[in-house]
């Protein structure tokens, strides 16, 4: 696995651009890479007690190269190596069908996972992209419910949202506006007959102090047989608008109609949120909050369990390159919350320290009953407190 992994390195950064200038496939700039390298330490106290750490090493590279006057080549790759916590996080969270490397003589797991590949093609009108690439909708700013191919969580400000294997067709029919139609493959990227294939519309348009975006998307049944979570298909429709009067507003919202769910109440469907931030003592303070109301077979149910939340975050610049932070995720309904400090400097060009310490709290921190425990606290976290070191690199 090891040779593996070096060999395609190696293929990656040396054969490739030297054949793609020497064969003259992208004559107009040649092929770019860019990318960035984490290192990041955690140390702390588990959910149970004890001290527990993490090591990750994490390198996200880009791939971009032109492909005559208008079209673009675009790629991307992740390649992570990570211990303790970080590693048991990696192995909980990482997609079906990404392979994990990790051997007894060594104290590590690894994967190699492939981010982006896709096409873009545009003139003065119109544009197509196709391939594993990212549809992103909604103005939501912690959380965008109408991005339901990736809803936000505002605990992981930083991840990188994950590509969909699709396409995407826009016209511009001036400067404000655009119309897009795009389509996915199913989500079970097994499944042979086509259920849960989805597809839809969306419209966007920018006046000088609103912006509004509309989408409708269509999930085709999700079985053959009829007998599935969604045998007649699933309708969504989103609105997000954006404003700026005396500070930042906006309002994001997807309903998930399924016909399949019967009699459920119809707010049990819908995910939306609304926001506001604000710029003040000349810019150097910035303040953030939103709150999400999720329904219990909304689009970001798979991410929460109650009905709603709130987060708030302030962040002080103290020079171009050093600022503060502190933020905090509230669960209103069982009244669990995990604030985060952060203290962030661009130590010179490209790299970047973070230092953060977060800790989850509920009421079980007082009454020990199992009863109490939150969403957000620090049985279900896995970690009473947690401080992290992480040095970003970019190139």
């Amino acid at each position: 696995m090891k040779k593996t992994i070096k060999n395609f390195l190696a293929f990656v950064f040396c054969a490739a651009p030297g054949f793609a200038l020497g064969n003259g496939l992208y004559a107009a700039d040649g092929l770019s890479v860019s990318g960035l390298l984490d290192s990041t330490l955690k140390l702390g106290e588990g959910g149970g007690g004890g001290f527990v750490y993490g090591i990750e090493e994490y390198a996200n590279i880009r791939l971009r190269g032109r492909v005559g006057e208008s079209a673009v080549f675009y790629g991307a790759f992740n390649c992570l190596a990570a211990s303790g916590i970080s590693a048991a996080a990696m192995a909980a969270e990482m997609p079906a069908g990404t392979a994990l490397y990790s051997a007894g003589n060594q104290n590590y797991a690894a994967s190699i996972e492939l981010e982006r590949l896709y096409f873009h093609i545009a003139n003065e009108r119109t544009g197509l992209d196709a391939g594993l690439m990212r549809l992103a909708f909604g103005y939501g700013n912690a959380f965008s419910p109408s991005d339901f191919f990736n809803p936000r969580n505002p605990l992981y400000p930083d991840a990188r949202p994950r590509a969909i294997l699709g396409g995407l067709f826009s016209f511009y029919p001036d400067d404000d506006s655009t119309l897009r139609a795009f389509a996915a493959a199913p989500a079970d990227p097994f499944s042979i007959d086509g259920g849960a294939f989805r597809t839809g519309l969306s419209g966007e348009r920018h006046f000088k102090a609103l912006s509004v975006q509309a989408l409708y998307a269509f999930e085709s049944p999700d079985g053959a047989d009829g007998e599935a979570d969604s045998p007649e298909g699933v309708h969504r429709f989103g609105l997000s608008l954006k404003g700026d009067a005396f500070a930042g507003l906006w309002l994001d919202a997807l309903y998930s109609l399924n016909p399949a769910l019967g009699s459920i109440k119809r707010a049990d469907e819908l995910s939306a949120s609304v926001g506001f931030d604000y710029s003040v003592a000349g810019a150097h303070l910035y303040l953030l909050c939103e709150y999400l109301f999720n329904g219990a077979h909304s689009v970001t149910s798979g991410l929460w369990k109650n009905s709603n939340y709130l987060y708030g975050m302030a962040r002080y610049s103290v020079s171009d390159f050093t600022s503060l932070s502190l933020s905090a995720l509230f669960c209103v309904d069982d009244a669990s919350f995990t604030p985060i400090a952060s203290f962030t400097s661009n130590l010179f060009q490209g790299f970047t320290l973070t230092l953060s310490a977060q800790t989850p709290l509920d009421r079980s921190a007082s009454s020990g009953d199992s009863a109490d425990y939150g969403e957000l606290g620090p049985v279900r976290s896995g970690a009473r407190f947690l401080f992290a070191v992480k040095a970003e690199m970019r190139f």
